[in-house]
């Protein structure tokens, strides 16, 4: 399969070090589901803001908890991150990520124009987030 992406893409804040464990993640367990769904897709796809790799000290800078499964924080318990992605048409982009990808939840953010992937949870799942938390769609095949 064509490789579509550079790792630098998965990464917001490049200025800072990012362990080799979860170097090793991305390209594992994103890298490779991202070049399934932009091969499915069609068209090109993006790492929203390349957002895939956020580092604690960068969500705390934004106000955040630092918690977030972007940080990979629990890596050594087994998680694997997450990542946002985006295109021309997040409709079916989305189509794509539920058919194409292995992530196990899949959040659509339809008023911000991306989608959140991840693999925290044992059964696949579909969320909405229309600004007011995640909202439980479907469990996906």
């Amino acid at each position: 399969m064509k490789n579509y992406f550079k790792i630098s893409d998965f990464i917001i804040d490049l200025k800072r070090h990012v362990p080799f464990e979860i170097m090793k993640s991305i390209y594992k367990d994103h890298l490779s589901q991202a070049n399934k769904i932009r091969e499915a897709y069609g068209d090109p796809v993006w790492i929203s803001k390349n957002s895939c790799y956020r580092s604690e000290q960068y969500e705390k800078e934004k106000g955040r908890s630092g918690n977030s499964q972007h940080t990979f924080k629990d890596i050594t318990d087994g998680k694997r991150g997450a990542c946002d992605y985006t295109a021309h048409n997040i409709d079916k982009l989305l189509q794509a990520i539920i058919e194409h990808s292995e992530y196990k939840r899949i959040c659509y953010y339809p008023k911000s124009g991306f989608i959140h992937c991840d693999y925290n949870s044992m059964q696949r799942q579909l969320f909405n987030d229309y600004g007011n938390g995640w909202e439980f769609i479907r469990n996906l095949k």
